[in-house]
């Protein structure tokens, strides 16, 4: 195989990379791109995630996750899956036909014996090839745009929180320091959050996935900037209807709304329990809906239902040492101080009311 006219190619050509992704190569031919793509991470990679779409059934969020690292992609197996025995009419690139190229030509009329070394090679390297695809997959996908607005939502404030209520996303807990007016006054790192609202400004502009608009209104939420978080997460939930953090993320906008309006905030806390109502439904094991919701029922003083919600938050956030778990457990302890401390106007001493 070393003195294989294949080598003397730059790159196999797209259709024919799709063609082995999908079973329409013959066993040597197959043997000759498991050998290349060995050698060539660049193929390697377009192999992984052409494997990948090939495979894909109904998982349009994921499709179109792939179609971002390989826009081709859906394209190049299309034309793979033509039926023209082993390899479609022409290539991807400059729709030359096959016979035209002297490595797809060579490849398409080699009847080379049967060969088990090179076989065995093959289920190596295919296994390598997997390996590294997935892994390459999964780390543009932990650095995707979304992620990378967690990540500096995380790394943007250092001694407290901006918000009362808890956002998506699992982030490390921080007490929280409510600044007076506008929350762009708290104790943030613009350059971390500067930096992932261009990013994700720039996706949403372009070719926004749900998710991107639903990561760029938490952004906006946790800059205080309500108008614009409401537009994008409501935009969002016309595709993702039966997202639980989601709602819960919208659930929060309102929550932290109340704590601004110069109106009524009854109004913000009932949007927001019934947002935080559906999350619950969807996801019953969502921490954050839980901890928000009795923050709500406190707001509104309806403190039986809020003393359940925290009970059960509790059950839920079972870590070790977990501080959002101490925090509820502070909110538990002043409603039974509420509780102790409420007085009978008749008798005129305080008597202990049973919240639950």
């Amino acid at each position: 195989m070393k003195d294989s006219k294949f080598y003397q190619a730059a790159h196999p050509p797209e259709t024919l990379i799709a063609a082995y992704a999908i079973g329409k190569c013959s066993p040597e031919v197959q043997a000759e791109i498991d050998e290349h793509c060995f050698n060539c991470e660049s193929c390697r990679t377009r192999l992984s995630i052409l494997l990948r779409l090939s495979s894909l059934d109904g998982n349009e969020i994921e499709r179109r996750e792939l179609e971002r690292l390989f826009p081709l992609g859906k394209e190049t197996i299309a034309q793979a899956r033509q039926p023209i025995g082993y390899f479609p009419e022409s290539s991807i690139k400059g729709n030359l036909p096959l016979q035209a190229t002297p490595s797809t030509q060579h490849l398409a009329t080699s009847k080379k014996p049967f060969n088990k070394k090179a076989y065995a090679m093959a289920a190596i390297t295919f296994s390598v090839i997997a390996i590294v695809g997935i892994g390459y997959y999964w780390y543009a996908k932990s650095h995707s745009p979304v992620q990378n607005s967690l990540l500096a939502m995380q790394r943007s404030y250092e001694n407290s929180r901006p918000l009362e209520a808890r956002l998506s996303g699992e982030l490390a807990y921080k007490p929280y320091a409510r600044s007076r007016g506008n929350l762009g006054g708290s104790d943030i790192n613009r350059d971390q959050i500067n930096y992932a609202l261009a990013e994700l400004t720039r996706v949403v502009a372009s070719n926004p996935t749900p998710q991107e608009r639903h990561a760029l209104g938490r952004l906006y939420l946790f800059l205080g900037k309500f108008d614009e978080a409401e537009i994008q997460m409501k935009t969002a939930l016309d595709t993702l209807k039966n997202d639980a953090a989601l709602h819960t993320d919208l659930a929060t906008l309102y929550y932290e709304r109340s704590n601004y309006t110069d109106g009524t905030p009854a109004t913000f806390l009932s949007e927001a329990i019934e947002h935080y109502k559906l999350a619950i439904e969807i996801d019953p094991q969502l921490a954050e809906a839980w901890f928000n919701r009795a923050l709500c029922y406190e707001k509104l003083s309806i403190f039986h239902k809020a003393k359940e919600d925290w009970i059960q938050y509790l059950k839920i956030d079972s870590k070790v040492n977990s501080k959002w778990a101490e925090e509820a457990r502070e909110h538990l302890k002043k409603l039974d101080a509420k509780a102790n401390s409420v007085i009978d106007p008749k008798k005129k001493k305080r008597n202990f009311v049973d919240l639950s």
